[in-house]
């Protein structure tokens, strides 16, 4: 028959081989969660920014492009003529110059008639300067001035 004394000793050594065992159970399980926590939140945290910043680069590059396409020569020019006027003088002027070309002078020339005319005046001008010359009104008027 056992004594007092070894069941309460082979009871206490069973409890406490299984509170150490719980115990290491449980701060085990609660290590594991708070590694795995801080891991994906550091991961969340690093692949976000990863991610902004590569937004962040496609976004400038096509700002980039964007600009750089934007500022490039198109062939349209607004301080120099291009033979599109906008209520400008287009060439056959009849009573008058219209007017307004925008950054320069397509067909009324400053000083000289280059239009082509040689003796006469071959835009159709009767009786007024339809080429809005300044300085010097260098189409005839009539056919008598010549």
């Amino acid at each position: 028959m056992q004594t007092l004394e070894q069941t309460l000793e082979e009871t206490l050594e069973q409890t406490l081989e299984e509170t150490l065992e719980q115990t290491m159970e449980q701060t085990l399980q609660e290590t594991l969660e708070q590694t795995l926590e801080q891991t994906l939140e550091r991961t969340r945290e690093e692949t976000l920014e990863q991610t902004l910043q590569g937004t962040l680069l496609v976004f400038t590059d096509t700002l980039t492009i964007s600009l750089s396409l934007s500022l490039t020569d198109t062939g349209v020019d607004i301080d120099a003529d291009t033979g599109a006027d906008i209520g400008g003088d287009s060439g056959a002027d009849i009573g008058g110059d219209s007017g307004a070309d925008i950054g320069g002078d397509s067909g009324a020339d400053i000083g000289t008639d280059t239009v082509g005319d040689i003796g006469a005046d071959n835009a159709g001008d009767i009786g007024a300067d339809a080429g809005g010359d300044i300085g010097a009104n260098t189409k005839a008027s009539t056919l008598e001035e010549l």
